[in-house]
C-alpha cells in the first residue's frame, strides 16, 4: 500500500506512467512504467547518472559542510 502511493506520487509529478488494466479475474491492477523525465535517473551506457549526484548533494557530511563557509 506505501509503494503505491509513492509510485503514484512519483507518477503525479509525471516522473512515472500509472495506467490501469483488468486483469484475468476481473480486478483493476496499477501498472507503472517510466516517462521520459526518469530516464535522467537511470544510469546510461558510460554509467552517468543525475541520480548520483543528487545522493551526494543531499548527503549529511556535504551539507554540513556548507555550514563551514563563510
Amino acid at each position: 500500500m506505501m509503494l503505491d502511493r509513492l509510485l503514484s506520487l512519483l507518477a503525479s509529478h509525471s516522473v512515472l506512467h500509472c495506467s490501469v488494466i483488468d486483469d484475468e479475474q476481473g480486478t483493476k491492477q496499477r501498472t507503472y512504467s517510466l516517462s521520459p523525465v526518469s530516464k535522467h535517473f537511470v544510469s546510461d551506457s558510460n554509467g552517468v547518472s543525475v541520480g548520483h549526484l543528487l545522493t551526494l548533494i543531499q548527503d549529511r557530511v556535504f551539507l554540513e559542510s556548507w555550514r563551514e563557509l563563510n
